[in-house]
């Protein structure tokens, strides 16, 4: 079962059945470990061009950045990271 549990979710994502589930899990490890590392690697890039694409909006680049790791790694990272940086 993958479960997400983050800080910023209160809720454990879960609707494969344990069936479909296994299947799952035998394919990527079917796939070659290159492959794999391709999935993961669009994978990545989709997301990232979603959040990017979200904050067209945001005027400040600097505001832009700080929203973008905020929402890739998290609120807690994204303070941490920006903390001496003036908005």
């Amino acid at each position: 079962m993958i479960c997400w549990n983050c800080a910023e979710r209160e809720f454990d994502m879960n609707d494969t059945t344990p069936e479909i589930e296994r299947l799952q899990y035998q394919m990527m490890r079917d796939l070659g470990s290159t492959r794999r590392i391709e999935l993961a690697c669009e994978m990545y890039m989709a997301a990232r061009q979603s959040i990017l694409l979200s904050l067209s909006s945001v005027s400040s680049d600097v505001e832009r950045r700080k929203l973008f790791v905020e929402k890739m790694y998290g609120v807690e990272f994204s303070n941490q990271l920006f903390s001496e940086v003036e908005i």
